[in-house]
């Protein structure tokens, strides 16, 4: 490349030289090195015409040295990216700059593999090129991994658009509801009705909570199941009737074929029922006001298998590829407006592979419906035992409860619900003055939250009173928290605790732990 006096010349690059050209050859001294390293080592002429590519190109490209086209890189090239290699390249050679770029080259299965090149010329004396000096990177890891956390941002940035757009509507509900009740002119019936319509958008809360947290807790490996015998057609006869009431008011027809026999598995009885739960609620989503939705059970030699089929908007091949995946609605969710998170089917799935079972997805097509079919193995029908003494809601007594928690909203909902369960109630809201209380009242029961203001914890509290109290006098320990993680459970559990609830607790959950009580009480 020749300049004149008046151009403007680029800087001369450190590794400009006036070298014989005899050292430029390809000589055994750059073979030897270029055979050392693990790169891919190439040189060219002034023209960009390749003269030498080090063996490492043959074992990728599976080219051998002799054939025709070793030499020939650019037939390598993904189809995609040769015009803008040429170009890039092409520029090089005209100016002199450094040659750089990324492109996918396909290797010797077929496959193409992302790589990173780079080439430096080397002038003569009056800044001519003599040759082109080049190495090519295999960087398909890297470029997959930037890929991967790329689409990681995109997912979670939809994940938090979605969340924020989900957690407005039944907050704006819940909103609009309090205003109802806290309205003097509001009638008895529309005061039923508020109350209604905030217990429906609390438990979708608690779904969308419950969700979110179960798909990290089983892709951490992190959730335990506990498993006993649970028969199916009872599960999903609960469930339906939990569903019923989002059915009629959207006027789809639910109708259940249960397999004439009891099915039992072995099984998380609370998780089962989560996902038919999740598989009805994204039935109903999907199917349009007057539609149907079909349940049934069978029983094959010693698989059970449970489907769930909608008359709604059916997916096609491709949306049924990725169902199962977390953020995943398909189309379906854009026409009908429907919001979500995309995560209870991909619950599902990881519930039912935990449990050993498998669940599919087939529809014939857009407009007409899908169908998810659940299977698992069944087992023997149990033996049950009857126990001579049941504790029954009679004789629950009145009990003394102290409660440990520093929101003030959070312990006066749960101090109401125990006084009008008819206990006793007292509340605390340090670790300090919940050991004062203990030493002077006796509670029966401590329902105590982990994370508290002062210098004592939830699992401080415990631990103290395991030292300090004999266990006859010892209250029920019951620990309330967010974290539930299944290390949180264990530390509390190492502190003395009898119970850990997960916040919010449900009135069942509450009921339980009192009769927890009674039952310690007829042991002891």
């Amino acid at each position: 490349m020749t300049t004149d006096a008046n151009s403007q010349d680029p800087p001369t690059p450190a590794y400009a030289m006036t070298p014989d050209a005899n050292q430029h050859t390809g000589s055994d001294n750059l073979r030897h090195l270029a055979e050392a390293l693990p790169e891919i080592v190439w040189t060219s002429n002034p023209d960009g015409v390749l003269d030498f590519i080090s063996s490492q190109w043959g074992h990728f490209s599976g080219l051998d040295e002799s054939d025709p086209d070793y030499l020939n890189w650019a037939l390598r090239i993904h189809p995609d990216h040769i015009d803008e290699v040429h170009k890039k390249w092409g520029h090089s050679l005209k100016t002199g700059e450094i040659y750089e770029h990324e492109f996918q080259v396909k290797s010797a299965c077929g496959d193409y593999f992302w790589f990173w090149g780079r080439a430096i010329p080397v002038l003569d004396e009056n800044r001519e090129i003599l040759k082109w000096y080049g190495v090519t990177v295999n960087v398909d890891q890297q470029k997959k991994m930037e890929f991967r956390l790329r689409e990681i941002a995109v997912q979670k940035d939809t994940f938090l658009a979605m969340l924020g757009h989900e957690l407005r509507n039944p907050l704006a509900a819940i909103t609009t509801g309090y205003e109802l009740l806290s309205n003097e002119k509001t009638n008895e019936q529309q005061r039923a009705t508020a109350f209604e319509l905030l217990g429906q958008q609390i438990r979708h809360l608690t779904r969308l909570v419950d969700d979110t947290l179960d798909v990290s807790r089983i892709s951490s490996g992190k959730l335990r199941l506990s498993r006993v015998p649970v028969e199916l057609n009872k599960m999903i006869q609960d469930s339906i009737e939990l569903n019923r009431a989002d059915t009629l008011s959207k006027d789809i027809t639910l109708e259940c074929r249960l397999h004439p026999e009891p099915i039992w598995v072995n099984g998380d009885e609370v998780r089962l029922t989560q996902c038919l739960t999740n598989l009805l609620d994204n039935a109903i989503k999907f199917t349009a006001p007057g539609g149907s939705i079909h349940v049934s059970t069978s029983l094959r030699a010693t698989i059970a298998r449970i489907e769930v089929t909608d008359s709604g908007v059916g997916m096609t091949s491709e949306e049924i590829c990725r169902i199962f995946e977390p953020f995943e609605q398909g189309l379906g969710a854009q026409q009908l407006s429907t919001a979500g998170l995309g995560l209870g089917l991909a619950v599902v799935e990881k519930l039912i592979n935990l449990h050993g079972g498998k669940i599919t997805a087939r529809s014939r097509g857009k407009g007409h419906g899908t169908t998810f079919s659940l299977t698992i193995k069944s087992v023997p029908t149990p033996t049950i035992k009857l126990h001579a003494k049941e504790v029954n809601d009679e004789q629950i007594n009145a009990y003394k409860i102290l409660i440990l928690e520093d929101n003030e909203s959070v312990a006066q909902t749960l101090k109401m619900f125990f006084e009008l369960e008819g206990h006793h109630v007292m509340v605390a809201h340090d670790g300090e003055s919940t050991l004062k209380i203990c030493a002077y009242e006796k509670p029966d029961l401590l329902l105590s939250d982990l994370n508290l203001p002062g210098s004592l914890s939830g699992w401080d509290v415990a631990t103290q009173l395991c030292k300090t109290t004999p266990a006859p006098e010892r209250p029920y320990l019951v620990a309330l928290s967010g974290h539930t993680q299944p290390h949180d459970r264990e530390r509390s559990k190492e502190a003395g605790f009898d119970d850990h609830l997960a916040k919010p607790p449900t009135p069942d959950q509450l009921r339980k732990v009192v009769g927890n009580i009674q039952k310690r009480a007829t042991v002891s």
